[in-house]
């Protein structure tokens, strides 16, 4: 039987016990009943074992959570399962078979605790390597971890063009062609007015009341206790997201440098609720001094739901829809020089992308919450 195995691989290692005594090896396939690179539902035996490993992803005792949040996106574009069972103390044959395949496929590994590949204590997850991502004790011996999508499973979300999307692709590629800048004319439109749902006011102040205190911990500007504490008195706190509850309880030097670059996606967000007039191009940073004292979300001894309360109005979804195809033909722009090892001219790569992922996040792209954002190009 041919198995025309892809990118996207899980491989369920396990033990079991024969009835005899002769020295099998079994293999059992089966894949998704739908490939995909997300998990939007359960619906096949496959993706009931990705819902167990995101659970166990969101168990493992870990601060570091862009590595979760990585082994997460990794789970979901898994679309096969490979489950070897052998009657020996996973024996030689069985261990170079598993390594070599799970080389070759770029898979993930569940190894139970007590066997060759997994001699700890504890269940395990590992990577194309065989190296641990993540044990339930909350162990790991990488820092970075590889989510590739085959083009197979990749379908973008297909829809008719409209005179209004197409005109859109049109002015953004004017726009790129009067800065000198590269472009590509079959990268797609994006969708439709009336295919696009805006976040609310309320979720947008929100998220720029988080997002402050955030660049008040980044520049050291405020005590991370003190803004939790705040947060807290005025009912507040869920606000925060889990990664940047993790970061105000532990604010690392390179997270704190990290996270300066959240005021061009305040400074976006500003320009939503209409509390800036202009969102410039990205060839140079935005100056967080230059938004309006009356539009500033987090003042001492300062409620910052008034904030909340007084900006309740957001710009045309039309506005929004034409920032967010400009910078998703600009954030290409800048992953392609990236790959090439181009220098970028004429933007501010880190500054697109930035703003990219605001521009997302406002148009619900994916209904994913902000830390989970996906900025494809």
């Amino acid at each position: 039987m041919h198995i025309p195995l892809e990118d996207g691989v899980m491989i369920g290692v396990g033990l079991v016990q024969m009835l005899d005594n002769s020295p099998n090896i079994k293999i059992r396939f089966r894949e998704r009943l739908n490939p995909s690179y997300t998990l939007e539902r359960v619906e096949c035996a496959v993706t009931q074992r990705l819902a167990g490993l995101m659970n166990f992803a969101d168990m493992v005792p870990t601060d570091n959570e862009q590595l979760r949040y990585l082994l997460k996106r990794k789970i979901v574009t898994l679309n096969y399962e490979l489950s070897f069972q052998s009657e020996e103390d996973f024996h030689d044959t069985m261990q170079v078979l598993v390594t070599a395949m799970n080389k070759d496929l770029d898979g993930v590994v569940f190894a139970f605790a007590g066997t060759v590949v997994n001699p700890s204590d504890a269940d395990a997850l590992l990577d194309a390597d065989m190296k641990l991502i993540f044990d339930l004790a909350g162990r790991s011996k990488v820092d970075q971890l590889k989510v590739l999508i085959s083009h197979r499973f990749y379908k973008p979300v297909q829809f008719e063009s409209t005179p209004e999307s197409a005109d859109r692709k049109k002015r953004s590629i004017a726009i790129l062609q009067q800065k000198g800048l590269q472009y590509i004319d079959h990268l797609p439109e994006l969708t439709r007015g009336e295919l696009t749902t805006l976040r609310t006011a309320e979720e947008i102040t929100e998220r720029l009341v988080a997002l402050w205190i955030v660049m008040l911990v980044s520049f050291k500007q405020a005590a991370p206790d003190n803004l939790l504490a705040f947060l807290e008195k005025y009912e507040l706190s869920h606000v925060l997201t889990p990664e940047e509850r993790a970061f105000l309880q532990d604010p690392t030097e390179e997270a704190r440098s990290t996270n300066t670059w959240k005021c061009e996606c305040i400074w976006l967000l500003m320009w939503a609720i209409k509390a800036v007039d202009a969102l410039p191009f990205p060839d140079g940073m935005i100056r967080i001094d230059d938004i309006p004292m009356q539009h500033v979300p987090v003042l001492p001894k300062t409620d910052p739901r008034d904030f909340i309360r007084s900006h309740n109005t957001i710009r045309s979804k039309e506005e929004i829809l034409d920032a967010a195809d400009l910078y998703y033909r600009i954030n290409w722009l800048g992953r392609n020089n990236g790959i090439k090892g181009i220098q970028s001219e004429g933007f501010l790569p880190a500054v697109a992308y930035e703003r990219y992922y605001a521009l997302n996040w406002l148009r619900c792209f994916e209904n994913s919450p902000w830390d989970e954002v996906d900025t494809p190009s």
